[in-house]
This record gives C-alpha cells, structure tokens and sequence, in this order.
C-alpha cells in the first residue's frame, strides 16, 4: 500500500541554461540565479549555479549550466521551457542606467543628468554592454547621478529646437 522508492522528487529541481560564448567563462558553481516559468502569474524561482558543463555541444555551440531551484509547490515540470537570468562577476567596471535614459544624437550617444530641481545637462557617454531594458555607460556618468528617463526625449527636443535657433 506504499511507495517502495521515489523516482524524482519534484521538490527540488535542476534548470539547465544554455551558455554562449564569453558567459561560459563568466558563469561559475555557485552564481545566483533567478528563474521565471511562462506560467499564470509568471512566478520567479531563486537559485544558484550548480556547475557548467566542460564540453560544448556541437549543435548548438552552448555549454549547459545546472541550476538548483526549490519547487516547493510543483509549478515547474519536467521539460518546462523557462527563462535564466544569472549574476556573473563579467570582470567590468561601469555604471548602468535604463536604456530609456539613452538618447542618440549627431554626436553620439547622451543622457541628461539632473543638476538641480528642474535643471539638466546634456553628458556624452562612451557604452559598453546594452540590453533592451539597461545600458552600461563605461565613461561620461558617474554612480549614483540621476539622469532622466520618461522625459529624456523632450529634454532632447528642446535641445535640439536650442541648436536649431528656434525661439519656441
């Protein structure tokens, strides 16, 4: 009338992550990383990197990382496709903003950078890494400035009508 073994425990389980180039080296055993499940209420999962496998496999050119998850309510399921995020130490140094903040000009990328309560200054920035949701600015904005995000599209209007000698 009961079990004689369980065959998985579906409590705990592991996530495999395909790895792509530089972030194979990145990514080490003990990394944390979140997990969210394309299920109602998309519910996100808390973890660390377990290992990375050495060998790369061929027909997708990736290096699969175990991730240790708790499933304490089974909403995750065996071959469940789901999305990883994993905190690498990527040996950089810059500051990151939203990538709302960044507007392009004739001269390059800028930000305004707020210098008062309703004062702005325009900031040249050199990029490195840029992802739809943030950017990271390696020269041109230093850690903890604020630079406007929602309205950095009208500040850069204005400056534009400015370089124009518009008097509107």
């Amino acid at each position: 009338g009961s079990d004689a073994f369980t065959v998985a425990d579906p409590r705990r389980i592991l996530v495999l992550a395909n790895l792509y180039g530089r972030d194979i080296d990145a990514v080490k055993a003990g990394d944390p990383a979140t997990v969210t499940a394309p299920v109602p209420d998309r519910p996100v999962f808390e973890g660390r990197v377990r290992s990375v496998n050495a060998a790369i496999d061929p027909a997708s050119n990736t290096a699969p990382a175990r991730i240790e998850i708790a499933n304490p309510d089974g909403r995750l399921r065996a071959n469940m496709f789901v999305s990883v995020e994993i905190a690498a130490d990527l040996d950089r140094s810059g500051t990151t903003m939203p990538a709302a903040a960044l507007q392009q000009t004739e001269d390059g990328p800028v930000a305004f950078v707020r210098t008062g309560e309703d004062r702005f200054e325009k900031r040249a920035l050199t990029l490195g890494v840029q992802r739809a949701d943030w950017v990271e600015v390696t020269a041109g904005l230093s850690p903890g400035e604020t630079v406007a995000t929602a309205g950095s599209f009208g500040l850069k209007a204005i400056l534009l009508r400015a370089l124009l000698g518009s008097t509107d």
